[in-house]
């Protein structure tokens, strides 16, 4: 969701599971900064906020089988748009506990914009099709 021209504001839904040390499944919410480079072909942001989660995975030497937490979630994006429909994406996610499981989620995704330039997920956005979040505007010819 846009808030302003190069501020925006997510939330995600995270599944962990690193078996025999963590199962991991919450809700996180991040305050982007955004913005688009090389005639808007290169977007770049930086998202940080917090990541409430349920951990199923029994805590070490305690009884706890499962224990509601919360931990820093910082995420670094680049997308870059090869034409008017063709782009890719890329996040770094890191899940900042306050025990020792810290975690890196890394993505890469290519996608064609949907049904091009009209396309409400990507072809309406000031940053054009590899729009980072939820900025959408019109485009008049």
């Amino acid at each position: 969701m846009g808030i302003d021209e190069h501020l925006d504001w997510t939330v995600t839904w995270l599944n962990e599971d690193v078996p025999s040390t963590f199962h991991r499944t919450g809700l996180g919410t991040q305050i982007w900064l955004v913005d688009a480079f090389l005639a808007r072909r290169l977007t770049l942001g930086f998202g940080a906020g917090l990541y409430a989660f349920v951990d199923r995975e029994p805590v070490p030497d305690t009884a706890e089988n499962e224990r509601l937490d919360i931990a820093g979630l910082v995420t670094v994006t680049s997308s870059y748009r090869f034409s008017d429909r063709w782009f890719t994406r890329f996040h770094w996610n890191r899940v900042m506990s306050n025990d020792s499981r810290d975690t890196d989620i890394f993505l890469l995704g290519f996608d064609t914009g949907g049904r091009g330039k009209s396309s409400r997920h990507c072809g309406g956005s000031r940053y054009g099709p590899a729009a980072p979040f939820g900025h959408r505007e019109r485009r008049h010819r």
